[in-house]
């Protein structure tokens, strides 16, 4: 591949801050698991029980911030700015009715879940009491992941990362007090998580009228939150299968809790450290050059239907579409370039001192040990999950989603059978879960590999793109 420095560049311009964002992000996580740690071990077994549960919400999350950073990002290159208004809003409101039914949803269903994870004693009871506060709050917590998709739909991954930064020092100002003054325990630990995240999104939605007001539109209008079902099916059907990605693979790990209950509580805890604590900031780092790449993919396939001629369908010519499509092929390629050398650092670290990592969280000796075991292993997944993200957030820029799904879905559901035959074969405990984890982040970033490079996903993209533009919006 020959190296197109002007791209490289934009790839680190966007890429950076939205890592740093996307860790600051999982600063919340670290922040609870951390003040947890100051009130008992079992509040950390709790929040360790509760883990796979977030990470679901943020799935559910994702469902339409995916699909708005894509519809932003291709009407950004097409240079609708009336339509990117329109899809905040929209993005905005369908959010509000998604998020109320998962309040619903998750307040009657926590104490099956966490009991059915392998959940007993005071670490259930604590469990049930943290998740069913954080559901109270999804609806106000999940704007900000919304307000996070529009900007970088439109490259402006700076204003997410001081987004970021503002909720991330509200929240640890918060977890203080609750902890140390107020001895909230785990509710007070809760709350400051739902009032950071909802007031970073207050300010997000500020900054983002600001700007469309300097270019003469009102936001948000009546006409633009009143609902648009052409929209929402388009958000949707972008948002949908990237977030069943997320879901699956929250999912699965719930079936894996079941199975790593069996080697005590503390399981919970080993976890929390190996995959919150420590692997989690790495891998957010990828999540940034993912989100680089989604946004400059839309982009390119935006200005590529711009100037595709009204009169033409989508080419049948597989080397007509290539080359149509060369820029998204480009802004994978780049951004797997660029995230290459920063993955290969995190990877390093992992390999060489995961006890002193581990050390952060905890000073007992064993769940040290345990940790440190999922912590190396996780250092030659990274390099998988960089094809993955990479690669994988490009075709959900370009707007076809549903096949890095086709991937991960399959990928996912191995580690079940994987991890249930390795620890009656093995005798491996603990450790053999890990290793169906490793095996299943080869296959997925192998097969997105093939995907991108082999499988026929151009001409959907660019027909997805093409209606866009058939049915512009006016605000």
């Amino acid at each position: 591949m020959n190296v197109d420095r002007p791209l490289l560049k934009r790839v680190y311009q966007i890429a950076l801050p939205a890592a740093g964002s996307f860790i600051l992000g999982t600063l919340y996580a670290i922040n609870d698991f951390f003040w947890a740690g100051r009130i008992s071990p079992t509040a950390i077994n709790a929040i360790g029980l509760c883990m796979m549960v977030l990470i679901f919400n943020y799935g559910l999350s994702a469902m339409v911030q995916k699909g708005v950073l894509s519809l932003v990002a291709r009407l950004r290159g097409m240079e609708d700015h009336r339509g990117i208004a329109m899809a905040a809003a929209q993005g905005l409101t369908l959010n509000l009715l998604c998020s109320l039914l998962i309040l619903a949803a998750g307040w009657v269903l926590a104490p099956w879940v966490l009991g059915l994870m392998g959940g007993e004693g005071e670490t259930l009871k604590l469990a049930i009491l943290y998740l069913r506060l954080m559901y109270l709050g999804y609806p106000l917590m999940s704007m900000a992941a919304i307000v996070d998709g529009v900007f970088i739909g439109l490259g402006d991954t700076k204003t997410v990362f001081r987004l970021q930064l503002l909720g991330v020092a509200l929240n640890t100002a918060l977890n203080a007090s609750a902890v140390l003054l107020f001895s909230a325990g785990l509710s007070g630990i809760a709350l400051a998580s739902i009032a950071s995240r909802f007031l970073s999104a207050l300010v997000g939605l500020y900054i983002f009228r600001h700007r469309l007001a300097e270019g003469a539109l009102h936001f948000p209008s009546a006409l633009q939150l009143r609902p648009r079902l052409n929209r929402w099916r388009e958000i949707l059907r972008v948002g949908l299968p990237s977030s069943l990605s997320t879901l699956f693979y929250a999912s699965i790990f719930m079936v894996l809790n079941r199975l790593l209950a069996q080697f005590g509580q503390e399981a919970f805890a080993v976890l929390g450290i190996g995959i919150r604590g420590i692997e989690s900031i790495g891998f957010m780092v990828l999540v940034g050059f993912g989100a680089a790449s989604s946004a400059i993919s839309g982009e390119a396939i935006g200005r590529a239907a711009a100037r595709h001629p009204a009169n033409q369908g989508v080419p049948t010519d597989k080397q007509e579409l290539r080359s149509i499509l060369q820029p998204v092929y480009h802004a994978a390629g780049h951004s797997l370039l660029a995230a290459l050398p920063v993955a290969l650092l995190f990877s390093a670290a992992w390999l060489l001192i995961p006890e002193w990592l581990c050390r952060i969280y905890t000073s007992d000796p064993e769940l040290i040990r345990l940790s440190s075991i999922y912590v190396r292993l996780a250092a030659f997944a990274n390099l998988f999950q960089l094809l993955e993200v990479t690669l994988g957030d490009s075709l959900v820029g370009a707007g076809v989603s549903s096949w890095p799904l086709r991937v991960n879905l399959p990928g996912n559901l191995l580690r079940i059978p994987l991890a249930w035959m390795l620890v009656e074969w093995t005798g491996l405990g603990m450790t053999a879960v890990w290793l169906a984890i490793l095996a299943s982040a080869v296959y997925k970033g192998v097969g997105l590999v093939i995907t991108v490079r082999w499988l026929p996903w151009q001409a959907p993209a660019l027909a997805a793109s093409l209606a866009l533009k058939a049915k512009p919006e006016a605000s």
